[in-house]
């Protein structure tokens, strides 16, 4: 299933705060609907879902420097390149062996002009309604701009579970789990079992229940996690799980919004 998207789409990877929100305020003007992270990792998976129209990219960034962010367009998406601009306040001669890496892309130092960012904003918009995005390319771009690391869909299949998607995760790490007992001691399949949502802020929250599972997480750099079950005619079909990078409050808004993510990407269930 594809989702229609008629906005022109940005991605904004940039780790200080103030430029990242100056980006986003200022694309948003011009037009785009802006995807904003500071995660390389986070922006590699968003690559690998969507086709932006225009990308930003700092080279000073955690999990995936710019520069691998480039590497990934030159290989998987080469035309893209010509819509990537780079920001960046590092030397002088890095960036200039950049802009001979990757002739196509637009570098610039930083400290920028405005006027710069928005003609190379102007001049690589897309124009095209038959632009769409996935309903898993939709799950995993809602759950990252919502501050989830990785994710999975799973479905109940009598007394097991079965991974019907996910994103974030090397898939080899996953592969000894599945198929699942719904009876395992893992949080989703407590979901499953409860028929509730958890929300579990910290590991100091987490471990207790889930002591088996400590080093696992700790290896992931998994400090909050959350589980979302999927519900038809009463009876618990699936569920969706998170981790997150950081220990999560999970406010009300929160939990609103990742039970909203896990109920549209449901239709996963049936055509996977």
């Amino acid at each position: 299933m594809r989702l229609p998207l008629m906005s022109s789409l940005a991605l904004v990877v940039e780790k200080d705060d103030s430029t990242r929100k100056l980006l986003v305020v200022v694309l948003s003007r011009f037009g785009y609907e802006v995807d904003a992270v500071v995660n390389g990792k986070d922006a590699l998976v968003l690559l690998a879902s969507i086709d932006y129209d225009l990308m930003v990219f700092d080279l000073m960034i955690p999990g995936a420097s710019g520069e691998d962010l480039l590497d990934w367009l030159v290989q998987h998406r080469p035309a893209a390149i010509e819509r990537a601009m780079v920001l960046s306040s590092v030397p002088r001669l890095q960036l200039e062996q950049v802009r001979d890496w990757y002739p196509k892309a637009r570098v610039i130092r930083k400290p920028f002009e405005l006027h710069e960012l928005i003609d190379f904003a102007n001049a690589v918009r897309r124009e095209d309604p038959e632009r769409s995005i996935s309903t898993t390319g939709q799950f995993a771009r809602r759950s990252i701009i919502a501050g989830a690391k990785t994710g999975l869909l799973v479905r109940r299949d009598g007394s097991d579970v079965s991974l019907i998607h996910q994103f974030g995760y090397d898939p080899r790490t996953l592969e000894p789990w599945f198929p699942l007992s719904t009876g395992a001691p893992v949080p989703l399949c407590k979901c499953l079992r409860d028929g509730r949502a958890q929300w579990l802020a910290s590991l100091a929250v987490a471990v207790p229940e889930f002591p088996h599972l400590a080093q696992i997480w700790q290896s992931n750099e998994s400090h909050a996690l959350a589980t979302v079950p999927l519900i038809r005619d009463g009876q618990v079909v699936g569920a969706a799980g998170w981790s997150f990078r950081e220990p999560r409050a999970f406010d009300e808004q929160e939990q609103r919004a990742f039970t909203a993510i896990a109920e549209d990407a449901s239709p996963l269930l049936d055509t996977m």
